[in-house]
């Protein structure tokens, strides 16, 4: 199986010279009753030339900084450019 799904003749954004990874998440909510994480998951990273695995990672981990970081790009590309200042507003 490809590392990437992409069209003949088109650049798929995939570097084939680093990796591929799947994510796992389990969703349940029973669990907060419990007092265990709701979503709980794994991110297993793969050699993309022997197909061996590299790394395991927490998968909450991961997709707490990768919404942290999808944040921060959002209001760098969206923000004006004489834009100078940031309120950061929340709860959680």
């Amino acid at each position: 199986m490809p590392s990437h799904i992409g069209r003949p003749g088109t650049d798929s954004g995939a570097d084939s010279d680093t990796g591929f990874g799947v994510k796992i998440i389990a969703v349940k909510p029973g669990n907060s009753a419990r007092g265990l994480p709701v979503n709980s998951g794994l991110v297993l990273v793969f050699d993309e030339a022997t197909g061996r695995p590299e790394a395991l990672l927490d998968g909450a981990a991961v997709t707490a900084i990768r919404t942290a970081a999808a944040s921060g790009a959002a209001t760098d590309l969206l923000a004006r450019p004489e834009a100078a200042t940031l309120a950061v507003l929340g709860a959680g």
